[in-house]
């Protein structure tokens, strides 16, 4: 029995020694932080005075075969907001009327070309793109930031001859 109580005592010595002992862990969760920017673009079409959103294009009565270029205030101010990121701007004819949009003015067809600019006025119409066929879009100012201004100019050429004189409407989209 003696023996029997040693063995014990001797027992609960090394479960109390073992017991007493602590062991480092590593924690079991942790965590990290994502931070993430959304590329996006906010855009609004202004006068060129950008005192009033732009809406409409008024060209006055015109001849046949005739062009009218927008003049240095009619132009499109295309305000790029809070944009963060570097954007194409394009633009294309939507929706046309009786007469089709073609790379070329012919019978009911009419031409349209466009231009952009970084100040309120005409750059010159050289190396404007043809928005001649409806749908089709093109980029007229590659990579804008709003580090700039940016401004469109269209130059309306009319058909050569018509079915109709009435008044059309061409809605362009930018």
């Amino acid at each position: 029995m003696k023996r029997v109580l040693g063995l014990l005592l001797v027992l609960g010595i090394m479960f109390a020694a073992i017991g007493g002992l602590t062991t480092a862990r590593a924690a079991t969760t942790d965590t990290f932080t994502i931070t993430v920017t959304v590329n996006f673009i906010e855009m609004t079409l202004r006068n060129t005075t950008d005192n009033a959103d732009y809406t409409t294009w008024a060209i006055p009565q015109m001849s046949l075969a005739a062009s009218a270029p927008m003049a240095d205030l009619s132009g499109v101010y295309v305000d790029l907001l809070t944009t963060n990121q570097a954007v194409d701007i394009k633009t294309w004819v939507s929706t046309q009327g009786d007469w089709t949009v073609q790379p070329a003015p012919g019978a009911s067809q009419y031409s349209l070309i466009a231009t952009g600019a970084t100040a309120a006025e005409v750059p010159g119409w050289t190396g404007a793109a043809s928005l001649g066929l409806s749908g089709a879009k093109q980029t007229i100012i590659p990579g804008a930031t709003t580090a700039l201004s940016h401004f469109l100019y269209y130059k309306f050429y009319s058909p050569i001859t018509v079915g109709t004189g009435s008044q059309q409407s061409i809605e362009v989209t930018v």
